[in-house]
């Protein structure tokens, strides 16, 4: 693993955890907030493979760290240890050496398969709203009689 984003991922976990307490645990949301709140981080995530440049090469899908800052935004726990940091990057790596398959449930609670893009929901009010702070008004009109033509038929 790339020891040199382990470092800074934990000098920012470090950052976040409780200045009495430096065993505690930290916010998940605050964690993650503190890394995207860092443009060069957040920019060396997407850009950086999670293996370092002389480890064994990948059998199974590349990854890099934004990866792994998905599966921490994704975690099931609210506060979180840097133990279960070190988890969802070994559970990382080890999809990217093929151990693991990428439809398994890792540690966030959750499988890494692609595809499903997040649940389905209904759009077409936030669509108009849109529509009519670009300047889509027309659109929004001709749009919203129709649909309130359909919403009266019980």
């Amino acid at each position: 693993v790339n020891s040199d984003m382990l470092n800074r991922l934990y000098s920012r976990f470090a950052f976040c955890q409780s200045r009495n307490n430096p065993f505690s645990g930290v916010p998940r949301g605050t964690f993650v907030r503190s890394i995207k709140n860092c443009p060069a981080l957040i920019a060396d995530l997407h850009r950086t493979t999670l293996r370092s440049a002389n480890a064994e090469p990948p059998r199974g899908r590349i990854r890099t760290w934004s990866d792994v800052l998905v599966d921490l935004e994704c975690h099931e726990f609210d506060i979180l240890t840097w133990t279960d940091v070190l988890e969802v990057v070994r559970w990382n790596r080890e999809i990217e050496m093929g151990m693991v398959a990428p439809d398994s449930q890792g540690p966030s609670g959750h499988t890494s398969a692609r595809g499903r893009l997040g649940p389905s929901i209904r759009a077409s009010a936030s669509r108009e709203r849109l529509l009519s702070l670009i300047g889509g008004h027309e659109a929004a009109a001709k749009t919203a009689p129709a649909r309130a033509k359909a919403a009266a038929v019980p």
